[in-house]
C-alpha cells in the first residue's frame, strides 16, 4: 500500500492517493476541484497533479472516494470520472443532505441527483477493493450525514479540513 497526500492551500484541505502499488491500481480521495469565487472560473490544476502521479506509475484509477459533501470546497470527483472512467462513492447519507440543500438552492428539476451523481452510496461496514487492498466504509456522522471515513490495513482517511481558530479569550 502507498499513500501519497497532497495539500490544497486555498481551502486547506488535503486529498490523498491511494494505491495498491501490486496491482497498479488506485484511489483518489477528496480530489479538490481548483474554484475562483471572484471570477467563478473553475480549473483542474491541482487534481491533474494527482493524476500525473498516477500516471507516472502507471496506477489505473479506480475509484474516488469521499468522505463527505464538500462546502468548503469544490469536489473534482466528476472531473476524475470523466478523464478515467472512476467510480465515485460516498455515504449514502448524502441523500439527507441532498434533501436539505433542495430547498436552499431552488434549482427543481436540475437539482443533483445523487444517483447518477455518485456511483455508490455506500452504508458503513461496506468494503471495496482497491486492486487487493479492502477498504472499509466506517460511518462518521457529525460534519455532514453523508460523512464517512475509510479504512484500509492502520490508515484511516477521514474529513480533511484543516481549521484554525482564533483562541477565545477569558474575561
Amino acid at each position: 500500500m502507498q499513500v501519497l497526500p497532497f495539500y490544497h492551500q486555498a481551502t486547506n484541505s488535503w486529498s490523498y492517493l491511494l494505491a495498491d502499488e501490486v496491482n497498479k491500481v488506485c484511489a483518489l480521495i477528496d480530489p479538490v476541484l481548483d474554484f475562483e469565487p471572484a471570477s467563478g472560473a473553475i480549473q483542474h490544476d491541482f487534481v491533474e497533479v494527482m493524476l500525473s502521479r498516477a500516471a507516472d506509475q502507471q496506477w489505473q484509477v479506480a475509484w474516488v472516494l469521499e468522505t463527505h459533501i464538500h462546502a468548503d470546497h469544490l469536489s473534482a470527483a466528476d472531473f476524475v470520472r470523466g478523464q478515467t472512467g472512476a467510480k465515485i462513492g460516498i455515504g449514502r447519507g448524502v441523500e439527507q443532505v441532498s434533501a436539505l440543500f433542495a430547498p436552499v438552492f431552488n434549482l427543481g428539476e436540475q437539482h443533483p441527483n445523487v444517483r447518477v451523481a455518485f456511483d455508490q452510496l455506500f452504508e458503513p461496514g461496506d468494503m471495496i477493493l482497491v486492486g487487493d487492498l479492502t477498504v472499509k466504509v466506517l460511518a462518521t456522522p457529525g460534519h455532514t450525514p453523508a460523512c464517512v471515513a475509510y479504512q484500509v490495513e492502520a490508515a484511516v482517511f477521514v474529513l480533511s479540513l484543516i481549521h484554525i481558530s482564533e483562541p477565545t479569550r477569558q474575561e
